[in-house]
């Protein structure tokens, strides 16, 4: 459901690409401690639509820009290697996630994720205002 919604509401953002695509990371993040620290199912499900909205907002948004710069005879190229990329980064997670459940709750790694994920949004949203303001410079 939240794939859909989020897919939906891409359009809404087609004039801010970069910062959709950079505040939804962030708000992936910080979606995924509450995730992990929700008290009660209902609120797990919400939090978990919401994720999903975001990911599919920044999921769009990004291969939309990268759609606009990467040149099309290049294009099958490149998506195809960007797929493999990240269904190989998938899977080595999924499986150092696996290892590190036999030593942290699951809890405590979805802590760990949502931070890791948060801190990576802030520093894109850091980066992103920085190179803004050059841009405004100029």
């Amino acid at each position: 459901m939240g794939l859909l919604l989020g897919s939906g509401l891409t359009g809404k953002f087609s004039n801010r690409m970069e910062a959709a695509c950079i505040f939804a990371f962030l708000l992936d993040g910080i979606l995924n401690i509450f995730i992990s620290q929700a008290g009660n199912f209902g609120m797990a499900v919400i939090f978990m639509t919401l994720t999903a909205c975001c990911t599919a907002i920044g999921n769009d948004c990004n291969r939309t820009m990268l759609m606009n710069v990467v040149p099309h005879r290049f294009q099958g190229r490149f998506f195809g290697m960007l797929a493999t990329l990240q269904n190989t980064i998938m899977g080595a997670a999924m499986f150092l996630s696996g290892i590190s459940l036999e030593v942290l709750s699951p809890r405590a790694l979805g802590l760990a994720g949502g931070i890791l994920l948060s801190a990576a949004g802030a520093g894109f949203v850091l980066v992103y205002y920085k190179n803004k303001h050059i841009r405004n410079r100029q």
